[in-house]
């Protein structure tokens, strides 16, 4: 059975092989298919009536003739790779009931820290004002990431209380991620951009763990073993420290 993803492909493939169909030829051979493929009706395009029933065929006519104006001589359509295979789709904020801004959570959550974690509350709540971030949310993030050892780096090159990369840590302003000020500064700044980009808790972490990159390539949570398994993690610790999560974002 002939699917709209192969009639797609057609037209991709006629539009780049040498020597092969011009697009109106396609588009034509197309307008013959549609009453086979969608039965009777009719669809109109320019002056030209078309027969069709469906919703379906108006998509690809509007598609395909889309396609060609806004890039005549295309390679690819948009949305499919070359090979045929559907290209992931961009993630999209999703509203929730909170956006895990700053709040005044008391000090009974300082005691379900470990205790390495005592010298670095202040910088931590700190931090969290200054870049409205909800403190136990920036405290789940360090004792996952660094146990809340400033000196510490990973084999990746993560350095700091938040594990900034290099990159990022430039980006953010940062000299010495070691310093546990700075490091705690910019990595509550970076966890406020990811959830102002995103919109849930869940995307937002993936984005810390992963880059925002790959959270919009993959429109979600990355199939990455260690972000898969971060998430869920971080999102455990905050919620033992007393944090809530917001509707659309999973723990």
């Amino acid at each position: 059975m002939t699917t709209l993803t192969d009639q797609r492909s057609a037209v991709q493939e006629a539009s780049v092989a040498p020597g092969g169909s011009s697009f109106v030829t396609v588009l034509l051979g197309v307008i013959v298919m549609i009453p086979v493929l969608f039965g009777s009706g009719f669809v109109s395009v320019g002056n030209i009536q078309i027969a069709s029933a469906t919703a379906a065929a108006k998509d690809f006519l509007a598609f395909a003739i889309q396609a060609h104006e806004v890039v005549p001589g295309i390679t690819t359509i948009p949305g499919i790779a070359k090979d045929g295979a559907a290209k992931p789709k961009p993630a999209t904020a999703v509203p929730t009931s909170g956006n895990y801004g700053w709040t005044d959570a008391g000090s009974s959550w300082h005691s379900k820290l470990p205790s390495a974690a005592g010298p670095f509350i202040g910088i931590i709540e700190d931090a969290a004002k200054s870049k409205n971030v909800d403190p136990r949310l920036v405290a789940a993030l360090f004792w996952y990431e660094s146990g809340f050892q400033p000196r510490i780096c990973s084999g990746k090159g993560a350095c700091g209380l938040g594990q900034l990369m290099p990159g990022t840590a430039t980006g953010l302003g940062v000299t010495d991620r070691s310093d546990p000020y700075q490091n705690a500064q910019a990595s509550a700044r970076y966890i406020r951009i990811q959830l102002n980009r995103f919109g849930r808790l869940d995307y937002a972490l993936a984005a810390y763990n992963a880059g925002p990159g790959a959270v919009t390539r993959y429109g979600g949570i990355p199939p990455y073993p260690d972000t898969i398994r971060y998430v869920p993690d971080v999102t455990r610790i905050f919620v033992k420290l007393g944090g809530k999560v917001s509707s659309g974002a999973k723990r």
